[in-house]
């Protein structure tokens, strides 16, 4: 590849010099140089141009070389800068090298050996120059590399110094980089340990004996190493990280240091963990769930069903209900095509009742919620829902009737007005209580019963009530007056009442009789 054009800025106050100058380094093609007579003008164009190096006289009027070059060097420019002296100047000679210069040239002598060593030094200068910054550059783009990473990173020399520690590290340890590099004695494990000690990176330069024996924790996958610690952090509380190190090597393949890469895997070790409970769980519900969970092809043939269904239907293993067809677990096969109908039309159905046959043929009484499920496609694949079995439940449900409609005769017949009553309100009373003072008993349920006694009485009554449930004796009877819906008329009654327990809380029944 062709090298580039050299670029240079030429300053000195002999025109002569300058024009010979440039031909001389502009032979050959390699150069391309900018010439000027002095410095002010020279600065003008090093601002809007860029220079791979810059030849200056010493001697010159206003602003020699020597302020030149400082000049250039305070802006921050590391431009190569060669400077032209008068013999027998050494010291200027030794000031321009302190104050940066690359080379000197002392004036006088052949010219074309004079410009020939010039061209010389030039080469050497911006060669060397180009060198530093492409490693600079190297190094950068390396710092950039590791700044970028989104794990915690940081690497050390043979001597376990510090020579990399990036961004993600400094916001993970709280430590920046500008107090940790350079530093050795294990310094890095002071923000995750609390104390130095050697930690993963530090088994690269071990033995694999040595990590096998004392490290049995620690994975090695090809050269890198591979561990997980959980540590107590300060701000963090407990975290649990994972950690892989590799080796660093010299262009011929020697371990000059090691990095290591440090990842925070708490929240992922939380998932896993709630992941592990959940599936537990659900292994827990799935078999041991009273109700049954299944799924059925479209045809109605069992694909799944948690272990209850086995004594639901009176089968002795899951192998004998799997892959049943509908004929063979409904007792009226038609009756799956109405359940099909109704979850088409709605979408779904809840505490749908429908006849199953067990195992010896008997009918069970199930009521299902079920629905259709679909796959990726929106296509459907079946019906997944849930089996309860409502067998006792509905022979439940007859006494129940029968006993209401006995209740219901009994109570709304009685002359005597009933009631009952729970923390002051009116749950429950018969037409004779509520007909007594004039209302329906749709009127007053629900409301405080110190509203239906006259005032005049309502402080005895609840003293009654109060004596009663802290358990002091009390007469069988006694009277109060209640409170007539015009809120005018009294109405003399004789009340008996007792203790009953109403939706697991103590409760009031009793009885009025109206007193003529």
């Amino acid at each position: 590849m062709k090298n580039p054009t050299i670029s240079v800025l030429y300053v000195d106050d002999e025109p002569g010099l300058l024009d010979l100058g440039k031909i001389f380094l502009e032979k050959g093609g390699q150069f391309n140089v900018d010439i000027i007579e002095d410095v002010p003008k020279a600065l003008d164009l090093v601002k809007n141009k860029d220079y791979d190096a810059i030849i200056s006289d010493y001697q010159m009027p206003g602003i020699d070389g020597i302020q030149f070059l400082q000049m250039i060097r305070t802006s921050g420019n590391t431009i190569p800068f060669i400077l032209f002296t008068g013999r027998g100047r050494e010291e200027v000679v030794i000031q321009a090298l302190n104050e940066g210069a690359d080379f000197y040239i002392q004036k006088g002598g052949d010219t074309a050996a004079q410009f020939a060593e010039l061209h010389h030094q030039i080469r050497q200068a911006v060669q060397r120059r180009r060198a530093e910054l492409s490693v600079k550059d190297l190094e950068r783009r390396e710092a950039d590399i590791i700044n970028f990473l989104p794990d915690a990173t940081f690497a050390i020399d043979r001597c376990g110094r510090i020579i990399t520690w990036n961004h993600a590290i400094e916001k993970m340890s709280g430590v920046p980089a500008l107090e940790m590099l350079g530093k050795g004695d294990y310094e890095y494990a002071l923000p995750f340990y609390g104390e130095r000690q050697p930690i993963l990176i530090d088994l690269i330069f071990e033995s694999d004996d040595v990590i096998a024996r004392r490290y049995p924790h620690i994975i090695r996958n090809g050269d890198a190493l591979i561990g997980e610690t959980t540590v107590a952090r300060p701000k963090c509380g407990v975290v649990t990280l994972t950690g892989k190190a590799s080796p660093l090597y010299n262009c011929n393949g020697e371990i000059i240091g090691a990095i290591e890469s440090i990842r925070d895997i708490t929240d992922r070790k939380q998932a896993e963990d709630a992941l592990r409970e959940s599936e537990n769980n659900y292994r827990a519900l799935v078999e041991n769930v009273i109700d049954v969970i299944y799924r059925t092809d479209p045809d109605g043939t069992l694909l799944f069903a948690t272990p209850s269904i086995l004594s639901l239907l009176g089968y002795g293993t899951m192998d004998e209900i799997i892959g049943r067809p509908k004929a063979l677990m409904w007792a009226n096969p038609e009756k799956h095509n109405e359940m099909l109908a109704k979850i088409a039309k709605d979408g779904f159905v809840k505490n749908y009742e429908i006849i199953l046959k067990r195992k010896d043929g008997t009918p069970v009484c199930i009521s299902t919620s079920s629905h259709f499920y679909r796959d990726n496609k929106g296509t459907i694949q079946g019906i997944e829902g849930i089996f309860r079995d409502i067998t006792q439940f509905k022979q439940i449900q007859r006494v129940l009737r029968q006993s209401e409609e006995l209740y219901r005769v009994l109570v709304l017949h009685i002359q005597d007005g009933a009631f009952l009553m729970q923390d002051g309100i009116l749950l429950m009373c018969n037409e004779a209580f509520a007909g007594r003072i004039g209302f329906q008993p749709g009127e007053i349920i629900g409301t405080p019963v110190t509203g239906l006694i006259a005032p005049e009485d309502c402080a005895k009554v609840l003293k009654q009530q109060q004596n009663f449930l802290a358990g002091m004796q009390l007469q069988e009877t006694y009277e109060f007056r209640m409170l007539h819906k015009n809120g005018k008329d009294r109405v003399l009654v004789s009340l008996s009442f007792g203790t009953a327990v109403y939706q697991n809380r103590p409760a009031i029944v009793g009885t009025v009789r109206e007193i003529v």
